[in-house]
């Protein structure tokens, strides 16, 4: 199993462009969601690959009392 993560750079394109790039190749793609900072709601790009990557998205969701 091969695993990548993305981390954002001066010249790195959008997150959502790079996710769903990366998602063509991928068998399962997995992104964390904030459930405190958006209330429930889904962030723009966890959102965003739910609804265009390529490959199933899992989404964990995170936790206020973890550091």
């Amino acid at each position: 199993m091969r695993r990548s993560a993305w981390r954002r750079g001066p010249s790195s394109p959008p997150a959502n462009e790079a996710l769903r790039a990366a998602s063509a190749q991928a068998s399962l793609l997995i992104v964390g969601a904030e459930r405190t900072r958006h209330h429930g709601h889904l962030g723009t790009v966890v959102r965003a690959m739910v609804e265009h990557a390529a490959c199933p998205v899992a989404v964990v969701p995170g936790f206020a009392d973890r550091p």
